[in-house]
């Protein structure tokens, strides 16, 4: 094989610049690269090349997904940055291999929504030491529970943490109260649990977090908050600077909702807060 006219076709494959087609195109050039040395220099060259796309364009093929769960190595892994596998139903088996693949310290954006993995699979994942470069991850709609959220705050490997999504997975208060309480998830920026019927003390346990300084977006709609647990984002001595806060349908009475629009760290244009679906005024939704 000769490198540098194998070079100067990959040069030419990425002038065109981001789009699926060029991406789709780029898989199916290194799939015919032989693995071997020479591939290293392939994928260090395709990776710089790379370095301006963005992450959403860079997809873990279809081939390359069969080579993770098969347990086979997938070198050209290292050039990929978004691997989705929502409403695969891999289950806990495809969430443990995954747990186990080194090269997924290269992926940034990781969906495992709708798969029908349980608490077992999901711990495997939050507890790998493969996800320090993950930047957003989403378990929504899997029986995810407590236990791998606390195993997740406590994961050194997932401090690059910026986007958790976790709707409807049976989250209760002891694994929200662990993300609260995390040192390591310090960077996060967007937390989603809505529709977990997690309790009042979550709203306690985020609004006074002092580690989640840094996020920006909130969304726990369908948590039962009730009166107490909204009431904290109210009174919190050192409130979050958040810039969306969803407390819809959580049984917030009418005067707690007013209470609510009328604190100032939670008004327009500082923060779009929702409170839909509380009090008698189901459409109570300022926007900033």
């Amino acid at each position: 094989m000769d490198i540098n006219k194998s070079l100067q076709e990959l040069r030419g494959l990425l002038y065109e610049g981001p789009s699926p087609r060029t991406w789709a195109a780029l898989c199916g050039w290194l799939e015919r690269w032989p693995d071997g040395d020479a591939l290293d220099v392939a994928l260090d060259y395709a990776d710089a090349m790379l370095a301006q796309w963005p992450d959403h364009e860079r997809t873990v093929s279809a081939a390359w997904q069969r080579d993770i769960f098969a347990g086979r190595p997938q070198p050209r892994l290292r050039v990929a940055r978004h691997l989705t596998l929502a409403a695969q139903g891999g289950g806990d088996d495809a969430a443990q291999r995954l747990a186990l693949c080194p090269d997924l310290n290269h992926i940034t954006r990781l969906d495992l929504s709708n798969n029908r993995i349980g608490p077992d699979g999901v711990a495997a994942l939050t507890q790998s030491p493969h996800i320090q470069g993950l930047q957003a991850l989403d378990l929504s709609l899997n029986d995810v529970g407590d236990k791998p959220l606390q195993a997740l705050a406590n994961n050194d490997a997932a401090a690059g943490l910026r986007t958790l999504d976790v709707l409807q997975a049976g989250v209760g208060p002891k694994g929200v109260e662990a993300l609260a309480r995390s040192q390591t998830l310090g960077n996060l920026q967007a937390l989603n649990l809505w529709g977990n019927n997690a309790g009042p003390s979550v709203g306690a346990a985020l609004a006074q977090s002092p580690y989640l300084k840094g996020l920006q977006a909130l969304n726990l709609g369908r948590n039962r908050l009730g009166d107490a647990g909204a009431i904290a984002f109210i009174e919190a001595d050192e409130p979050l600077a958040l810039h969306t806060l969803d407390l819809s349908h959580n049984g917030i009475g009418q005067a707690i909702v007013e209470r609510l629009h009328a604190t100032p760290h939670l008004q327009p244009p500082a923060c779009k807060l929702n409170t839909a679906g509380n009090g008698p005024a189901p459409n109570f939704y300022h926007r900033g």
